[in-house]
């Protein structure tokens, strides 16, 4: 659900945009370059508010944030008309800005906090049972948006993906998602409380504040791990000076 906010997503509709909005590629991709950008810089801020209120809040949230953003950007081609290039260059800004904000970062970063926190001798597996499904899902989705794009148009396409998030992967939020599983009466790898409690074996759990995990060598790790191209090396860096 979080394709449309990522770059492979974005990417089936940039023909169609060039075309529709009047602007070069070099100006649609310095729009798109500046809105994820800013993004990544927003999101340490948004982690904040997943700490404090969940994953199913901030996942509700970024489902219809991202719903309204692709439908807003589904008319960009009309409410853009005479405008000049970086009149329009500043409008899409702002449209990748919250696409990049709500749908790769707040959608992603919530779904898969609370994968990790309902696992913990079992975490390595499951993270690793996702990993496949995610790539597959990544890689089908471009050809899938572009099959729809030539069906339904671009605008059309937007419009539906927007509808389906508002209405639809919302509501799923709402029923499935669970922010811990003691809330459940569970205790992590799903085994339930009251048996749990009868055990003698105790389990002891390490938390980190922002500060500790930074000076530590496993964050670095899978945080340089992302690391495609030097600006995303530029913003990590920045971020984690936060």
């Amino acid at each position: 659900m979080s394709m449309p906010g990522q770059t492979m997503g974005v990417s089936a509709f940039t023909e169609h945009l060039i075309k529709s909005l009047g602007i070069s590629r070099s100006e649609l991709a310095l729009a798109y370059m500046l809105g994820t950008l800013t993004s990544s810089f927003i999101l340490p801020y948004a982690g904040k508010v997943y700490d404090k209120v969940g994953a199913r809040v901030m996942a509700f949230a970024a489902s219809v944030g991202m719903g309204l953003t692709l439908v807003i950007l589904s008319f960009s081609d009309r409410f853009t008309v005479g405008l000049s290039s970086f009149s329009v260059i500043v409008v899409m800004f702002f449209g990748f800005l919250m696409l990049r904000f709500w749908g790769q970062g707040v959608l992603t970063l919530s779904c898969r906090n609370m994968l990790v926190k309902w696992f913990e001798h079992k975490r390595g597996l499951v993270t690793g049972l996702s990993g496949p499904i995610v790539a597959l899902g990544f890689s089908a989705t471009p050809l899938a948006l572009n099959y729809f794009i030539t069906k339904q148009g671009w605008q059309n396409t937007w419009l539906i993906l927007g509808i389906i998030s508002i209405v639809g992967f919302s509501l799923l939020v709402l029923v499935f998602f669970r922010d811990n599983p003691e809330d459940c009466g569970l205790l992590p790898d799903g085994v339930h409380a009251d048996a749990a409690a009868t055990k003698k074996e105790s389990i002891a759990i390490r938390q980190y504040t922002a500060s500790e995990a930074k000076r530590t060598f496993p964050f670095w790790i899978i945080g340089l791990s992302h690391i495609r191209h030097p600006f995303t090396l530029i913003s990590q860096v920045l971020l984690a000076s936060i």
